[in-house]
């Protein structure tokens, strides 16, 4: 297992042992706390599945803006803290693969446009940059201060989603004049 891979798996393990703890004492607790245990209980399984070494980021994302969509200030306290939970994990995941140095990532975003001209590719490597760095805090701001009301949380994930949209139709029309040139 390379650095980077054992960094991810590391990381999973510790979180995944820190939710159990959580769910554990949460479930102990029972009454109001059982809102704590639904919020870090629909964690495990993806936890397990990271420090397994079967995540796959674009699955994640995909299951990242559904699971956003579904999030309401309409829904049950029960799912609302398990939706939040849910898109809490695959956020800490799909923000760790990309950070974590993988090879993977880096060819997909950079090593794809090695032949465009240098101020291209500087355009694209801000881009990319830029959309990590900003979704990356959205996510940890809405992660640590999860105490902020349910409008509140809406609000971060509307512009998280927003910004991954705007980044998806950036990185198309670079990519559709990449082509073009071949």
């Amino acid at each position: 297992m390379n650095k980077a891979n054992k960094s991810f798996t590391d990381f999973a393990e510790t979180r995944k042992a820190g939710a159990q703890k959580i769910v554990d004492t949460a479930k102990e607790k029972g009454g109001l706390a059982l809102l704590t245990w639904h919020h870090f209980k629909v964690k495990l399984p993806y936890y397990k599945k990271a420090e397994a070494g079967k995540f796959d980021l674009r699955e994640a994302e995909k299951e990242f803006k559904e699971t956003y969509k579904k999030i309401s200030s309409s829904m049950s306290q029960i799912d609302f803290q398990t939706e939040v939970g849910r898109l809490e994990v695959l956020g800490e995941l799909i923000i760790k693969e990309k950070t974590n140095g993988s090879r993977k990532i880096k060819e997909s975003k950079v090593l794809n446009y090695e032949d465009f001209l240098t101020e291209s590719r500087l355009s694209v490597g801000r881009m990319n940059e830029n959309y990590e760095n900003s979704l990356y805090s959205d996510i940890m701001d809405l992660i640590h201060n999860s105490n902020s009301s349910h409008e509140e949380t809406i609000d971060v994930l509307n512009s998280i989603v927003d910004e991954m949209s705007s980044s998806r139709r950036m990185r198309k029309d670079v990519e559709d004049r990449f082509r073009n040139r071949l």
